[in-house]
């Protein structure tokens, strides 16, 4: 087999081309912006309170940072840093065309970072165990869905620090999934990765929605703004993705469980044997069955 190589970006091409594919940034006076990144910090400290309340072990040891969409990127750089040292990854060999190969994956990563960036509300890093929060993106999501910015702050943090929760109450679920990660790197075990993506999202939907009653008033307009659509079941790199695909049928599978057994879940955190295959989270009862018998 050959050997998986670290890949090569030129992050400074990826930082610039990123800024310049994720589009206008939302108009905020500098008060307005201070005033959007302190939020989200008080948001983020309730939220963890709130989810440590309903899942996972208080007081998590990781740090909660805000940035902006260049801090996004210098983010990205370093959690694709990390994942690769954590995956034992060595760098290519250097080439004649070391340096266009360099710049064109630069190219090619950026123009991801910048549409991703459009999106991406916040995200939790377990190699280096750091939740960044979007502020622009934030800011540009609320005020298109016009939702009051408290409710969808701490919505948005509800959800992250459900995944920095999953992460501390299964300790060896990180190398878990660096571990998937080599071995799609590799080509094998694609629908494995798919699965578990899947399963923490949709758990992670269902947490924030638990902790969210009676906290955040507008959850019914946060539901139907970000309701997931309709379509099929993935497999493969579709799979990989369809992320709204991954929200929609993971909180499908947490609900049918949860009505069998409301902590029937916590199982799947106690050994990568008891986490959903895809065929399972498709036919909740054979998980509850094989898991809880």
């Amino acid at each position: 087999m050959a050997p998986t190589y670290a890949p090569d970006i030129a992050w400074p091409v990826a930082r610039r081309v990123g800024l310049w594919a994720g589009g206008t940034l939302p108009e905020a006076t500098r008060p307005e912006a201070i005033q959007e990144v302190a939020a989200l910090r008080r948001a983020a400290r309730e939220a963890g309170q709130l989810v440590a309340k309903q899942f996972g072990p208080e007081g998590l040891d990781h740090a909660v940072v805000v940035v902006d969409r260049d801090g996004w990127h210098r983010a990205a750089e370093s959690m694709v840093d990390g994942f690769v040292a954590a995956m034992g990854l060595t760098p290519p060999p250097t080439r004649p065309w070391t340096g266009a190969r360099r710049s064109a994956l630069g190219v090619m990563t950026g123009v991801g970072l910048g549409v991703a960036g459009r999106q991406l509300l916040g995200q939790y890093d377990p190699v280096g165990r750091r939740l960044y929060l979007v502020a622009p993106t934030i800011m540009a999501t609320r005020r298109r869905q016009g939702i009051d910015a408290a409710d969808f702050h701490l919505w948005v943090c509800l959800h992250e620090q459900t995944h920095a929760a999953q992460f501390g109450a299964a300790p060896w679920l990180r190398d878990h999934l660096v571990g998937q990660l080599a071995q799609v790197a590799n080509g094998a075990k694609l629908d494995e990765s798919v699965a578990l993506m899947t399963f923490l999202e949709g758990h992670a939907d269902l947490i924030t929605d638990r902790a969210a009653q009676g906290r955040i008033v507008a959850i019914r307009a946060l539901r139907a703004a970000f309701r997931r659509r309709v379509g099929p079941r993935r497999r493969g790199i579709l799979g990989a993705i369809d992320k709204s695909a991954q929200y929609r049928d993971g909180l499908a599978f947490c609900r049918a469980v949860t009505k069998r057994n409301r902590q029937a879940l916590n199982a799947a955190f106690e050994s990568p044997a008891n986490l959903p295959t895809l065929d399972e989270i498709a036919e909740p009862p054979a998980w509850l069955s094989r898991v809880h018998g």
